[in-house]
Formats: C-alpha cells, structure tokens, sequence
C-alpha cells in the first residue's frame, strides 16, 4: 500500500492515537515527514475541530461558543459520534429529543479559521485539499468558507444526522481559511484533513491522561465509516505511560493489558484492512529514596502489552527498550531529551525517539519486501 501510493497516485492514511507524549504532533511530525519523503504526501492530514494543544503543525482558532467533546475526558456526546479524532466540537447543547428539537428556535452562528503554520514541517505545510468533517446535523445548518476573507463557497449540511463530509480543492495552499456555521442546532463538527493529491497521511490524535481502553466509548458505526472513508491501512496505538505510576500489583498490569488487548481486537473488526501497531510506553522515574528510578511495574506492562500485541496479531515496537530499558530516563533528562518531570521527552527527544522507531520501520519493511520476493 505504501508503494502503491507513490507509483500509483493512491492516497491513505495513518491514524496515529497516543497519550500526551505526542501531544502537539510530537513524534508523530517527525515520523509523518519521513514516510512522506519516502512515499509521498503533503499536509498534516486530520486536525481536530477545536485543538487544545500547542503545535507546530497548523494554526487553529474558532469562536467562543464552540465546545469541544472528548470520548477521553468531559464532557461526553450522548451519541458517542466523536469520530475518528476521538474529539467532535458543538455550538448549541446536544439535542436527542423531538421536543428539545422544537424548543430550539434562535440561529446561533460560530466559525472555525484553519491556515498552515510557517513553523510545520517542509512536508505539513503544504496541501490543497480541505475536508470539513460532521455528523448528527439534524437541523438546518448552513455554511460559508472564506478564503482570506472572501466568500468562496457557500452549502447546507445534509440534515439525515449521518456522518459527511465536504471537500474543497485548491490549486495551491490556503493561506486561510475560514468555516462560518449557522443553525438552531450544532451538529457534531468532527475536525478537518488537510492534504495533497496523493500519497501518506498520518494523523496526530493526541488523548492527554487516555489509557487507550476507551475506544468502545465511540459510536463505532461512524468509526467503522470514517476509517473506510480515508482508506485507513495503518492505526498506531501508543499508550501505557498513563497506566503505569498507578499500578499496585501485577494483576492490575494484567488486567490493563487485558483490555488494551480488547482495543486491539475492536479495531481489527472496525477496520480489517489495516495493519495495527502497538507502541509501548517509554520509561519513566519516579523520585525515591533520593534518586530517580523506573516505575517498579513498568518492565512487567512492556511485557504484558508485547503479549497482549502478539495475542491480537498487531505489531509492537519496545520504545523502553530503544531508550536503553531500565533507568534510562535520567540519561535522558541530563541531555535534555526529557522534561524535569522525568516522563515527557523535550522536542529534540520526542525527535530522536522518532527516529529510533522510524529507523525500525524502514528496518522491518526493507526485511518484509526481501521475505515476499
């Protein structure tokens, strides 16, 4: 599929989900530059409706009346139809009922502005291909988009509360673009895709304080379809780190591995065509007894994930391991690979941590392609 990209002008897309280790494209940049040099691509690909996080990748901002959603955190959607970030954004409360339906007779107005960002990578500040991603339009809405302040297109969602989705195309990037939404009734807006004509996106869908066990928590009929909808071949699941500081014993490690295990089973029946890879967590100190050492169950989690990857035909890739295991992380701090809370990688070592997965991947493929000749 990779190669078919390239030689074939196709287009499809790597969805990678993780905690906040790569929370504003980190680790995720870097890796979806290197695959689209390599097999090509342009843009960031999807973004989400209201991002929260700082990041190079894109500028956002949306008016004051948005509320982002979270399947991770508060507040929830009653439909779960977050979609494929995990994130939908409203204007108006969520509506379920015929007669809550009635009630609401005042148009609302509220806007999402998108532009690339100078400080992206060469690759993900490019694109010319934006797709306005909803569900659950059970009202009347319309839409105008601005383009630097002039009108350029102006529709009505389709009102069947289905997921839709509404493309514009460019001969060249947008400096800015601007969606103004008005009816008595948010839909779901599920974010944008931002990309070229052909080759690899990867998405950044950072979930800050997921375990990666709440994935059932999305309406899986709209998840099912947006996965089919961007040909997605490839889902990468990088989660653990916020399991491990609260395990108390190893059957809780087991227990947690259990149900990542049922994620990665879930996603297979959602999106069968697609290749799954577990990245595990990186090492971790906590501070006792004057000095910082690893978390005492986090060598056990990478074991029971690696299996739990195994049991569930998915990849792993071992990032403790390519930190050097056991103790690692101090190493990391002292060179300014981590922050002072001696969990999170510093951009230089979200950087290098990418590479090291990247230099894996390029790794296994090349050894893949020479076992199939």
């Amino acid at each position: 599929e990779l190669d078919a990209a390239s030689s074939q002008g196709k287009k499809i897309h790597i969805v990678h989900y993780g905690d906040s280790q790569i929370e504003g494209d980190r680790m995720t940049g870097y890796i979806r530059q290197r695959i689209q040099i390599q097999f090509g691509g342009y843009g960031p690909g999807l973004i989400p409706a209201m991002n929260v996080y700082n990041t190079m990748s894109f500028k956002q901002s949306y008016s004051s009346n948005f509320q982002r959603y979270t399947c991770f955190g508060g507040p929830k959607l009653k439909s779960k139809k977050y979609g494929i970030m995990a994130t939908s954004a409203r204007f108006t409360d969520e509506v379920t009922d015929s007669i809550s339906v009635a009630k609401m007779t005042l148009l609302k107005e509220a806007w999402i502005e998108i532009a690339p960002s100078s400080n992206a990578k060469s690759r993900a500040k490019t694109y010319n291909n934006v797709s306005l991603l909803y569900t659950s339009c059970i009202a009347p809405c319309g839409l105008k988009v601005y383009k630097n302040d002039k009108l350029i297109h102006e529709d009505s969602l389709i009102t069947d509360g289905k997921y839709h989705k509404i493309t514009l195309s460019f001969e060249s990037c947008p400096e800015k673009l601007k969606y103004v939404f008005s009816s008595t009734i948010s839909p779901n807006i599920c974010g944008f895709s931002l990309e070229g004509d052909y080759g690899i996106q990867v998405d950044n869908v950072a979930m800050r304080g997921c375990s990666g066990t709440v994935f059932g928590s999305i309406n899986q009929g709209s998840l099912a379809e947006m996965y089919k909808d961007f040909n997605t071949e490839l889902i990468i699941l990088q989660f653990g780190g916020n399991s491990v500081p609260y395990f108390k014993d190893s059957s809780e490690v087991r227990g947690f591995a259990a149900r990542f295990q049922a994620q990665l089973q879930a996603f297979q029946r959602l999106r069968p065509a697609a290749a799954i890879l577990v990245i595990g967590p990186s090492d971790m100190s906590r501070y006792n007894g004057g000095i910082y050492e690893t978390y005492p169950y986090l060598p056990y989690c990478v074991e029971q994930m690696r299996k739990a990857a195994d049991n569930a035909d998915a990849g792993y890739w071992d990032l403790y391991g390519a930190m050097g295991g056991i103790n690692s992380m101090p190493a990391w701090v002292e060179k300014g690979l981590a922050g002072k809370d001696y969990i999170h990688f510093t951009p230089n070592g979200s950087s290098i941590a990418s590479q090291l997965f990247y230099d894996t991947f390029e790794t296994e493929l090349a050894r893949w392609k020479q076992k199939i000749k």
